[in-house]
């Protein structure tokens, strides 16, 4: 009797500790959600649009008199900064999926949704994309903030990218029901 109860016990305490969302469901949790574009559009989504309020920001650049500030997953401010003690927020560059940018002379190297982009900003009010290159697609499997998440937890859970859906280009913080993917935070 005891050599039938011993493993049974072993073998409840070891899947009583199993923690599976796939196991679970009907549960919702904080997490990240994708923003899709048609593939086809990523090279006409990149443009010039009104200035708008600097929410979060990334590296900035100066070129000239101009200001150029990063705002990750979304693009790039454009300040003139003629007067120092009061800089004019003139336009935004749209770079969907933009994380990270550099810049030489007049042309910007900005990433989005797993490709490297080249932009002519020598006429900063006409951007002009000279190149594309693909480099990965781990931007579109999930979302590259997952280290960073807001609430800390072993755990970053997110809805899993749809390629049917289109070409992941941002990821946006929200409540998702039932994720099915989640990434493990180091």
């Amino acid at each position: 009797m005891m050599k039938i109860i011993t493993p049974l016990a072993i073998l409840l305490l070891v899947m009583g500790g199993c923690d599976n969302p796939r196991w679970n469901s009907g549960f919702t949790q904080m997490g990240y959600k994708p923003v899709y574009a048609s593939s086809g559009d990523l090279k006409l989504l990149i443009k010039s649009s009104p200035a708008k309020a600097l929410t979060e920001t990334g590296k900035i650049y100066t070129k000239g008199n101009l200001l150029l500030v990063n705002q990750p997953f979304q693009g790039v401010h454009v300040i003139d900064n003629t007067d120092p003690a009061n800089p004019i927020n003139t336009s935004f560059l749209e770079i969907p999926g933009n994380i990270d940018v550099s810049i030489k002379g007049d042309f910007m190297y900005a990433d989005y949704s797993g490709k490297i982009v080249v932009i002519d900003i020598s006429d900063i009010s006409h951007p002009r994309v000279t190149q594309n290159v693909t480099l990965d697609t781990r931007f579109q499997e999930y979302p590259p903030q997952a280290d960073l998440t807001r609430d800390f937890t072993w755990r970053t859970y997110f809805e899993c990218p749809d390629p049917k859906k289109g070409v992941v280009v941002g990821w946006v913080y929200a409540n998702l029901n039932s994720p099915k993917c989640w990434r493990e935070n180091q």
